[in-house]
């Protein structure tokens, strides 16, 4: 027996949800991908000159 969620008006089983989901959020979360790996990638050029100074 399938469960239904209603989601804008419109009846949606549990695959149709998350791919709701998934389309809603794809564009926040590569947002936030791409500012975590260029706070990642400062964060490492930081530590490489820390490193060169104390060498």
């Amino acid at each position: 027996m399938k469960k239904w969620i209603e989601v804008n008006g419109k009846m949606m089983d549990a695959v149709e949800f998350t791919r709701f989901i998934r389309k809603e959020t794809a564009d926040e979360t590569e947002i936030f991908v791409r500012e975590v790996i260029e706070k990642e990638h400062k964060n490492n050029l930081r530590l490489k000159k820390l490193q060169q100074q104390d060498a």
